[in-house]
């Protein structure tokens, strides 16, 4: 469920720019762990 997240947060992020900044700490973990976890699944 954490990859799930990090690569909807991704997306969002260009769609929502100004709610990526909010969590712009929340962002760069989530998308930390996305793409840690999408490396190693793959």
């Amino acid at each position: 469920m954490d990859h799930n997240k990090g690569g909807q947060q991704g997306g969002s992020k260009s769609s929502n720019p100004g709610n990526f900044a909010n969590d712009r700490e929340r962002a760069s973990e989530a998308g930390r762990k996305g793409g840690e976890s999408s490396h190693g699944s793959r």
